[in-house]
């Protein structure tokens, strides 16, 4: 018994140990986390204060001082400067100017006179000069390339400006005739877009092998919208010539250099205020070509004038309000002995063909003109102006009446194995064979 009893005693001091020890180590524990705790706040507290008092712009202002010092700042912006990246000027002007600009970087212009004006686009930089692209050279000597887009130039990229109807007008024959080179140059056929507004040239004569593509915005008349209105500067021969040329001995200058593959759609030819002599748009020695879509509206004179040219397609032509009683609409000119060739005009058609206000005669086929395989579809004239016999013709132009009491002919002159399509004759009297004079 004496032996259990000292075991059961010797057990009951062990747990008071144990407790004792616990109670010791929990005290201390507490106290450590609470240093610990105390440690962490003042650090935080410390780190907090350090950031809240720290003089950052010093510190920078400090280091830049030194990397100057060393040249190192230097380094860095003159590779920033002169860095390959894309570079956005507001126009063309303020880049030629740049000194940041090296060979392969680029630039993008929000304008070629001023931002937004229609003429922004993106250049390459180069220090070699091209034969084939169009550039724009820098003051630096470089030269910008400009990257041509789906294969269209906007007129505007090339500096062309349009004009209100009154006041100073800008020629711009020149623009017109670098777009030419342009193609010229690169041999190939990049589109011209022309954009909504009043674009006047002096007599613009343009010559190339393989042709122009040149397009703007349809007129929509019943609503006064013209869209791309192309108009004269003064009273002239033509606006627009496509083909060969001959000087004033009448001796063909370059039969070769013809133009064909013209593709001329969305336009409107107007000449109000100046009296055209030949055509607003005139073909000579112009084959292969399309025109579409052209509304030929106040007029002074002819709208168009073709000769010694073949397989050309108009469609969806509108002629309105073509003043002139002296001059016919459409001219088809005669051969002459120098041009060599039996066929002024071939294979020629004309279709969805609209004359409305016209004054002369809609087709004229000058003394001398051959004229061969041709069609003309759907030609409608119900709204031309229809005189009855013994009416006088009354120049609209001028106010002056003209003693020749004859009505306007559709078709007027000569023509050889000339076929003709539905023509509508609508509103004009019932002997329509009067209309038509000395047709073969």
């Amino acid at each position: 018994n004496t032996s259990i009893t000292n075991l059961y005693n010797a057990f009951l001091e062990l747990q008071t140990y144990m407790n004792n020890s616990v109670q010791e180590l929990e005290e201390a524990w507490t106290d450590k986390t609470t240093e610990l705790e105390t440690a962490f706040n003042n650090l935080q507290t410390w780190i907090d204060n350090y950031f809240d008092n720290l003089d950052v712009q010093e510190e920078i202002n400090n280091k830049l001082d030194q990397m100057l010092e060393d040249g190192v700042l230097e380094q860095i912006i003159e590779q920033f400067l002169q860095s390959t990246a894309l570079w956005c000027f507001d126009t063309v002007a303020s880049m030629k100017q740049a000194s940041n600009l090296i060979s392969g970087s680029y630039a993008k212009t929000l304008g070629y006179y001023s931002i937004n004006d229609g003429g922004s686009g993106v250049y390459k930089i180069t220090n070699t000069e091209s034969q084939t692209e169009y550039q724009e050279t820098l003051n630096t000597g470089l030269y910008a390339t400009l990257i041509i887009e789906n294969n269209t130039i906007n007129f505007k990229q090339l500096g062309a400006i349009p004009s209100e109807l009154s006041g100073t007008h800008n020629d711009c024959k020149n623009y017109l005739l670098k777009y030419v080179d342009i193609c010229n140059n690169a041999n190939t056929t990049y589109k011209l877009f022309i954009p909504t507004g009043n674009w006047y040239f002096s007599e613009t004569h343009i010559l190339r092998n393989y042709g122009v593509h040149i397009y703007g915005v349809g007129a929509w008349a019943s609503r006064g919208f013209y869209g791309t209105r192309i108009l004269p500067m003064s009273n002239q021969n033509y606006i627009w010539k496509f083909g060969g040329e001959s000087n004033m001995n009448d001796t063909l200058l370059d039969y070769n250099a013809a133009s064909p593959s013209n593709n001329i759609h969305d336009l409107t030819f107007s000449s109000p205020d100046y009296k055209i002599s030949y055509g607003c748009l005139c073909l000579e020695y112009s084959n292969f070509g399309i025109y579409k879509n052209l509304f030929f509206k106040e007029i002074k004179g002819t709208a168009l004038y073709i000769r010694s040219s073949w397989e050309n397609y108009f469609d969806l032509i509108n002629f309105r309000q073509i003043y002139d009683w002296t001059l016919p609409v459409v001219w088809f000119g005669a051969v002459r002995p120098i041009d060599g060739v039996s066929a002024n005009i071939s294979a020629t058609s004309f279709d969805h063909v609209m004359f409305e206000e016209t004054a002369g005669d809609l087709f004229y086929l000058e003394y001398g003109c051959a004229m061969v395989n041709c069609q003309f579809g759907e030609i409608n004239t119900e709204m031309a102006i229809a005189l009855q016999e013994g009416e006088e013709r009354h120049d609209a132009t001028s106010g002056d009446d003209f003693s020749t009491k004859i009505p306007f002919y559709i078709f007027k002159g000569n023509a050889r194995y000339t076929t003709i399509d539905t023509i509508n004759l609508t509103g004009l009297d019932s002997d329509k064979s009067r209309y038509f004079s000395a047709l073969d």
